[in-house]
């Protein structure tokens, strides 16, 4: 998948966090010719027609009608109908889920299960979807989606319908606002010609909703009017959409139909709880500096009252802000006579935030403490609930000046249990919260991956949709993946271990195709203090206990460890797969031990990022430094760790061994020391290779392996695969120590090049990264939906899986792997060069089982008359690798070799031949040439035998001596 990019996660939100920018679908280009073997070649190998195929080996589950036999992974908003169905969105299943909780029923509403972005205009069922995270439904029963950056309509009416100047058929879906591109420039000046005016600004505001702009919005909320309600969350900002014919006056702004503007936020994030951030002044104030203008912090939670003011889930405020709507609107203590307009701070006493949620926290309006509050609800009466995510707890806000903050349900202990809320009912990191007319109180329990109902009157919570199940103990092709984001094989190749980013699991496939959880509890990691505690997420105890948050890489050390990138934890993480315990840089101050079976971080500091400090830790503890986004993890043969700091825009190495991690700034790097090795220090971009890896500028590099002395790594940001040398001549011949090159693409747009010298080849964002044992590098994902080999010995590029059309998708099981339709990210290839590709915008795990094969474009030559004595003009004898693996050869053999010679020198096919290509002036051959010198007359038959490891290749020879 082109740049995992989960919006906001069901984790715990992190200070300055920032997630890959969502992903903009890239250009088509070049497609490439499906793999096609009878039409081209005579006798080619018959095992071009068992293997070289894509099937899928893990994932894939289709949903089930029943709503509690169905995985929905991490549920993250939630609407209701008037018949009271409830429609559920799940980022990572790619669906929109219906549910009727009188029956049990489920059904989809929108999506295919497949990541993309398309089928506007077409049905809804057949559309694709690519970040659902919010859901509200209108009056009639059509179903509005928070898809990425845009929001699309599901019509659910009998005939069309129009909204927003876009007609919809009956059944389609169709995008209504937004846009594919995010906005740049949030924190813009807004401007108003009078002072009810709608702001006109950045991102859209005071234009068309079609030509708005948004940035990881994260909640959809629809009043009682049909109007829409947007939190822009990475804009900082609050939104508002006129659905109606007619202007209307919402906080002090006269907004006319169909436009969009913002009702509070200014762009600027509110970077401390315990600052007012603008209360008691306008909520669209500007200004960036502290005390100056209306700012936020990452809201995931809207709503409006009866009287129509906006109620905001200021998430890492941790407050409930509210803008007026009428004088004296969002009644509190600090603000009593607020004016139109106005933002204030409704309930939460911002810092600190509630640290024991089972003991305390509720009480005064404005001395209460939340954690993390996201989505809101506001009943008839005024009561205000909030989905208070790291209390594990359902708030309750009562109106008035002199109101409260109570608990409705939750113990606030993190966990599942069902039952009566005051008997200690149990939620893990709720997201989402709605209130019905008739008491019904349902709940997106996002991090226990369920949506929970019950009766307020009663306070008996029950699971009424999602399973809380994966699938584990049972075939892999039967478990539930969501966004399985890499995967990798164990030291036997037979095993391998797959990083389930959406379920926060690492899980293991063995041989027999059984797939079981070797790490994480499934539940996102939550907020631990600063400087983190040891057992901070789970770390020094059982790996399945741990927690992670959003994690995206994998590796494997030659002991069979398990090295895990935890990228929104800022940490990566080690878990001893040994039967004793693992003592890592013994005898130094840095020294850790890990229990058999546990798990503990080695690089970073849990949840802590690094803020403002350019160094980030670098020659000091691995374990007290700093890792910003740690995305991709390898293991040299030395135990040395490097790491892929994507937004630090870095390859960072934690030093195993004396020796390890060479770089100019620290030539000699103390043992459990953190060092950058590749990547300027403050700085992103590119500037050029053959220069000092250090001052080399990187963006975003993502996969990373080492092989023969060289650091190869992916510099996705820049479309270039690129090598350090860790020791002189590690990138090739003449490469100089500690300096940085261009290993393959040229960093142009597209993807071409396929059967040429790799550096002269295009592609889009490479991800995705691997070697197998003979040190062929594999690359591909990224924004064209490949996987590429560079081939050792030739350094020549062809694509073995997908298509190269920058359109992901999904097909081609049991088909030809190069005819295949991919949404990928991570791979691993096998010594039995099998491929492992974590086809993650499809949730599942696909395997191509690499061959050779062979086919003879002659099979026989003939030398016609020839005087004896005489030597014949030299034929040409060749075989061709049109496969998709390097075909071993074992010698080359004559039957004759009195009257038939091998020209000296001439013979290519000695000990192996690379695939390439089906046709063109790439293919792949190798060649002998042969003569013919009779030295009596007569007819002479002979053989010219190519032995590989596919069997003998024969090519027949005759001649007639004169």
């Amino acid at each position: 998948m082109y740049l995992n990019v989960p919006t906001l996660s069901p984790a715990a939100c992190r200070r300055e966090e920032r997630k890959p920018a969502l992903r903009i679908q890239p250009r088509p280009f070049y497609a490439m010719l499906a793999l096609s073997c009878s039409l081209l070649f005579t006798v080619p190998h018959s095992s071009a027609q068992q293997n070289n195929t894509i099937n899928t080996v893990a994932g894939g589950v289709p949903y089930s009608s029943v709503a509690t036999q169905t995985a929905i992974p991490s549920p993250t908003g939630i609407a209701e109908d008037a018949s009271g169905n409830i429609y559920i969105a799940s980022q990572y299943s790619y669906y929109i889920y219906k549910v009727n909780p009188s029956t049990g029923a489920l059904s989809i509403v929108a999506g295919t299960g497949i990541f993309g972005f398309g089928g506007d205009g077409g049905p809804a069922l057949s559309a694709s979807l690519s970040s659902a995270v919010a859901v509200a439904v209108d009056k009639t029963g059509n179903v509005y989606v928070l898809d990425s950056n845009r929001i699309r309509v599901v019509n659910t009416q009998s005939s069309a319908i129009i909204l927003l100047g876009v007609t919809i058929p009956s059944g389609a879906i169709a995008t209504v606002a937004g846009s594919l591109q995010a906005c740049q420039n949030s924190t813009q000046l807004s401007t108003r010609v009078s002072a009810t005016s709608v702001a006109s600004g950045p991102c859209g505001d005071g234009g068309p909703a079609s030509q708005a702009t948004f940035a990881g919005p994260q909640a959809l909320y629809m009043d009682g009017s049909g109007n829409l309600f947007i939190a822009d969350t990475l804009d900082e900002r609050i939104r508002f959409i006129n659905m109606g014919s007619s202007p209307v006056a919402v906080t002090g702004q006269r907004v006319p139909p169909g436009v969009v503007a913002t009702l509070a936020g200014n762009g600027w994030i509110c970077n401390d709880p315990g600052n007012a951030c603008g209360d008691g002044g306008s909520a669209i104030a500007p200004g960036e500096q502290s005390g100056v203008g209306a700012k936020l912090d990452l809201p995931q939670g809207v709503a409006t009252d009866s009287a129509g003011n906006v109620y905001i889930g200021d998430t890492r405020d941790q407050r409930i802000r509210c803008v007026a709507n009428l004088a004296g609107g969002c009644p509190q203590t600090a603000f009593p006579a607020t004016v139109v307009g106005e933002i204030v701070t409704y309930a939460g006493a911002g810092a600190p935030f509630c640290t024991d949620p089972t003991t305390g926290c509720d009480g005064s309006k404005l001395g209460a403490l939340f954690h993390n509050p996201a989505g809101l609800w506001v009943d008839n009466a005024g009561n205000l609930y909030v989905a208070d995510q790291w209390d594990n707890k359902i708030r309750e806000v009562t109106p008035g000046a002199g109101g409260t903050v109570g608990t409705v349900c939750g113990f606030g202990t993190a966990g599942f249990e069902n039952g009566k809320c005051a008997a200690g009912v149990e939620f893990y990191g709720p997201l989402a919260v709605i209130l019905d007319a008739a008491g019904n109180l349902t709940v997106a329990d996002s991090g226990n991956s369920l949506i929970r109902q019950g009766q307020l009157s009663t306070q008996v919570m029950t699971t009424i949709a999602g399973s809380g199940l994966v699938g584990d103990n049972g075939p892999a092709t039967s478990a539930s993946l969501a966004n399985p984001v890499d995967a990798k094989w164990d030291l036997t190749g037979t095993n391998y271990y797959i990083v389930d980013n959406g379920n926060n699991r690492i899980r293991e496939v063995m041989a027999n195709g059984t797939i079981s959880t070797v790490a994480g509890t499934g539940h996102p990691a939550q907020w631990c203090t600063e400087p983190p505690p040891l057992d901070c997420n789970g770390d020094y105890g059982p790996a399945t206990l741990a927690t992670f948050d959003n994690p995206n890489g994998v590796a494997v050390d030659g002991n069979g460890n398990i090295y895990i990138a935890d990228s929104s934890d800022s940490a990566v993480r080690l878990v001893n797969m040994q039967q004793t315990p693992l003592v890592l840089w013994s005898g130094t101050p840095n020294q850790i031990t890990i229990p058999p079976g546990d798990i503990a971080t080695v690089a970073g500091q849990m949840g802590v990022e690094c803020l403002g400090k350019p160094a980030c830790g670098d020659g000091g503890p691995a374990t007290a430094a700093n890792v910003d986004y740690p995305i991709a993890v390898t293991v040299d043969p030395q135990g040395n760790i490097y790491i892929s700091d994507y937004y630090l825009s870095r390859i960072r190495c934690v030093v195993n061994v004396a020796g390890g991690c060479p770089n100019t700034d620290n030539p000699s790097p103390a043992v459990g020391t953190i060092v950058s090795i590749a990547g300027l220090v403050g700085g992103e971009g590119f500037n050029k290779d053959g220069i000092n890896a250090d001052a080399a500028k990187l963006l975003l590099p993502y996969g990373l392996g080492t092989v023969n002395g060289g650091l190869i790594f992916d510099d996705s940001g820049n479309s270039e695969v690129r090598c350090v040398a860790l020791v002189a001549n590690g990138c090739g011949p003449n490469t100089k120590f500690e300096y940085i090159y261009d290993y393959a693409l040229n960093r142009k747009p597209g993807c071409s090049g396929d059967g040429g010298l790799a550096i002269n080849a295009s592609e889009n964002v490479p991800q995705g990264f691997g070697f197998d044992p003979a040190g062929n590098l594999y690359f591909g994902g990224g924004g064209d939906f490949v996987v590429r080999r560079v081939d050792a010995s030739t350094e020549n590029i062809m694509t073995v899986a997908g298509t190269c059309t920058g359109t992901p998708g999904f097909s081609g099981d049991g088909e030809p792997s190069t005819s295949a339709q991919l949404d990928n990210l991570g791979l691993s290839v096998s010594g039995a060069e099998e491929l492992l590709i974590a086809d993650d915008g499809n949730n599942r795990i696909r395997q191509v089982d690499m061959v050779p094969v062979v086919a003879l474009p002659v099979q026989k030559l003939n030398f016609g008359d020839v005087t004896v004595g005489d030597t014949s003009t030299p034929q040409t004898a060749s075989m061709q690798n049109y496969g998709l693996a390097t075909l071993p050869i074992s010698g080359t053999v004559l039957s004759d070799t009195v009257d038939f010679q091998i020209v000296n020198g001439t013979n290519t096919c000695v000990t192996q031949l690379p695939p390439g290509p089906t046709k063109g002036q790439f293919k792949s051959l190798c060649s002998v040439n042969v003569v013919f010198t009779p030295q009596t007359t007569g007819t002479f038959n002979a053989t010219l035998t190519f032995n590989t490891s596919l069997g003998p290749e024969v090519v027949k020879l005759t001649g007639v001596g004169q």
